[in-house]
């Protein structure tokens, strides 16, 4: 028999942002000149290097994201009008993007949710990029370099169908760039899949937003980076972080990230580019069985609730100070068992 004392489980979660580390859509070709998605709802458009005026080349990245709700749209002083171009700059209002010919103008209609939806939405924002040294304001920078989010409007404002969110990426160079301007067409988004309607625009502004900073798509429903909107058995993914593992590109199928290789850790790479912001706090965990001083059998499982909104990578349980078992964590799950080898010693052990 081993007798078990103090309780206590260890629960690491490596798919989330750590100190440690340094609607379903068909597969987008974004690579139109003139400014055209050819398919799917949220992605890039591939733009040269010329496109963007604003390039840090190892310089200063702006920690600044600025969200535009594009307020009194159409209208007198509506700050969304913007001029289609051959360049992306948010300090001008001019984008690579849209349906009409170079030098047209179009405009972007007001953000038409309730006030309560908009401040989910920043609040969802400033808790997705929180792990990273950035501000998510709702106030325009003027002249300063930032990145601008435009989340307002339809795609048919720009001349555009089907189409949730895009942004234009550097694919010959992948480097993060200043002054670009994404569209999260939140006028049209509603709950979805088990996220409100502040939830499904977050998750695409937080997607367009990164494109900015040379992040790829990706094959995970727990990343903002996804076209996935359920696991492989179907249940819903929550609200989508960027996740510190390695994670293959592709929308619906892998394939060879834009930037090179075939996978990417967007934590990683956005804390290259920002460095590190806050330290997410750890999981909540109720261990329930055994209980404290319980007398259990070799073989004895550990059964715990854990939870943390931004997901399990896995559990973990210590025993006296040194790990004997593991689970992968699940998507949606909280309680967990977790079986011990036969081999612990018996005695007094701290889990």
């Amino acid at each position: 028999m081993t007798r078990l004392a103090v309780v206590l489980l260890l629960v690491l979660v490596p798919s989330v942002a750590s100190a440690e580390a340094p609607w379903l859509a068909e597969p987008d070709t974004y690579d139109d000149p003139a400014g055209l998605p050819s398919g799917g709802d949220k992605g890039y458009i591939r733009a040269p290097s010329s496109a963007f005026v604003s390039t840090p080349h190892g310089g200063l990245v702006s920690d600044i994201i600025y969200v535009n709700r594009c307020t009194g749209c159409p209208g007198a002083g509506c700050n969304c009008v913007f001029t289609k171009s051959s360049i992306n700059d948010a300090t001008s209002n001019q984008t690579y993007i849209g349906g009409v010919q170079v030098g047209q103008q179009m405009t972007v209609a007001e953000f038409s949710h309730p006030q309560e939806v908009w401040d989910e939405l920043m609040q969802c924002l400033r808790d997705v990029y929180s792990p990273y040294d950035v501000m998510i304001t709702d106030v325009d920078p003027g002249q300063v370099p930032h990145h601008e989010a435009v989340a307002a409007g339809r795609g048919s404002d720009l001349m555009l169908t089907g189409v949730l969110g895009v942004a234009p990426i550097d694919p010959s160079q992948c480097e993060p760039k200043n002054n670009v301007v994404s569209f999260s067409f939140a006028n049209a988004h509603g709950p979805v899949a088990g996220l409100s309607t502040a939830e499904h625009l977050c998750w695409t502004v937080a997607q367009e937003s990164a494109h900015a900073f040379g992040l790829d798509h990706a094959l995970d429903c727990s990343d903002p980076l996804t076209y996935l909107f359920t696991t492989s058995s179907g249940d819903g993914c929550g609200i989508r972080y960027f996740r510190n593992k390695l994670i293959d590109c592709g929308e619906d199928v892998a394939r060879p990230c834009v930037c090179g290789g075939t996978k990417q850790n967007s934590h990683a790479k956005l804390l290259a580019v920002h460095g590190m912001g806050t330290v997410p706090p750890p999981p909540t965990v109720d261990l329930t069985t055994p209980t404290n001083g319980a007398s259990v059998q070799a073989g004895f499982s550990v059964i715990a609730n854990v939870v943390d909104p931004r997901g399990v990578g896995r559990v973990e349980v210590l025993l006296n100070g040194y790990k004997w078992a593991e689970v992968e964590g699940v998507t949606n799950r909280t309680s967990y068992l977790v079986p011990t080898p036969a081999d612990v010693p018996d005695g007094v052990i701290d889990i």
